[in-house]
């Protein structure tokens, strides 16, 4: 999943366009997280490397979830508001 979601993202950052992430199908928060900044929960990015890279890595293309039920924002929301 996370490998997956690495690679929309540099795809994203490649073309220019931002992304908005299915939150349908894993229902969860840390699902939500990884597909915002899939860096994040990986060892792949250290920090090192050049800086378009860094850049590129630690800067999600994410305009927005996309969901099917209004409770799956609902979670988002919860956990964006707690945080």
């Amino acid at each position: 999943f996370v490998k997956n979601c690495q690679d929309i993202s540099k795809e994203a950052a490649r073309i220019g366009v931002n992304i908005r992430p299915h939150v349908k199908t894993h229902k969860t928060v840390e699902g939500a997280l990884i597909q915002a900044n899939p860096w994040c929960f990986s060892n792949e990015f250290t920090g090192s490397g050049d800086e378009e890279t860094k850049t590129t890595k630690s800067q999600p293309m994410v305009s927005g979830f996309v969901a099917s039920t209004v409770s799956e924002i609902e979670l988002l929301a919860k956990s964006s508001a707690a945080n």
